[in-house]
């Protein structure tokens, strides 16, 4: 991670879970402690929630859900003077509205969610409610609102999530592909704009956040690299040619997307209670 980010000066990246950059912390000697603090402070590397782990909303009570936080919280603090402004949570069967309240507590200005019904995503993409403020329903003024973003698909997978045809969204895996070439380049990236505008088409503005990651990825260095040089080819074809395709892109974080959409804030509406059930 340290150095594929240092190495590509442009590309971004987010961590969640601190029990695994603790592990990442402890086998790691005095200089890349010290690249993985500049990465931080430079915003490309970004560490998202930051609690322990990412718990479950359903079944656990109110102490763990606390105890999660306050431990990677502190150890952040401890180790690399980080507090953590954006929530990630793409891995809950269910969202309760204790977990908003709770990151709004700890100093989170905006969280993403996943896992919810699909009647709930049906609704939000209807009326392109996608980000929202997510309240209380003892709190009447709005003051412990957390801005909320519903991934528009059912799972985080690469494949769900540049647009809705799964087939198409794979071809944007790049884990085992070699270089695109310039002749593949026009066709890709049309591709590849014309599912991001289908996902543009559920928000009333047109800023789209597309994650590239799952479970138990980015682990080898041959991945970094051949994620990296399609995505980095593919942006610059597209920033190139902003005329034909109408779009540009770039690698960004949460920080990037949330900040981006800052202009739109008249268009979030408030929503209050659970996302329960799942299915």
């Amino acid at each position: 991670m340290v150095e594929s980010l240092t190495k590509y000066s442009d590309m971004t990246f987010m961590i969640s879970e601190v029990t695994w950059l603790e592990k990442f912390w402890k086998a790691s000697d005095v200089g890349v402690r010290n690249q993985l603090r500049a990465l931080l402070e430079s915003k490309r590397l970004e560490v998202t929630t930051g609690g322990w782990i990412m718990p479950d909303e359903a079944s656990t009570t109110l102490y763990p859900l606390i105890d999660c936080l306050v431990e990677g919280h502190e150890w952040l603090r401890h180790h690399l003077n980080v507090t953590p402004e954006y929530g990630w949570s793409i891995d809950i069967f269910g969202h309760g509205m204790t977990m908003p309240y709770l990151l709004n507590q700890s100093g989170i200005h905006a969280s993403v969610i996943q896992r919810i019904h699909f009647a709930f995503k049906y609704w939000m993409a209807v009326h392109q409610y996608g980000d929202f403020w997510w309240r209380q329903t003892w709190d009447q003024a709005g003051k412990y609102d957390l801005l909320t973003h519903n991934m528009p698909f059912d799972i985080y997978t690469i494949d769900m999530n540049c647009g809705p045809d799964r087939r198409i969204c794979r071809r944007f895996d790049f884990r085992n592909s070699g270089d695109l070439s310039a002749n593949d380049l026009p066709r890709m990236a049309g591709d590849y704009v014309a599912q991001v505008r289908r996902v543009a088409s559920l928000f009333p503005y047109n800023v789209v956040f597309v994650p590239v990651g799952e479970d138990f990825r980015f682990v080898k260095r041959s991945e970094w690299d051949n994620q990296y040089r399609n995505y980095h080819a593919l942006i610059s074809h597209i920033n190139k040619h902003k005329d034909e395709y109408q779009a540009e892109a770039r690698f960004g974080t949460l920080r990037d997307y949330f900040h981006a959409i800052q202009p739109f804030s008249d268009k979030w509406i408030s929503m209050k209670g659970d996302f329960f059930v799942y299915r």
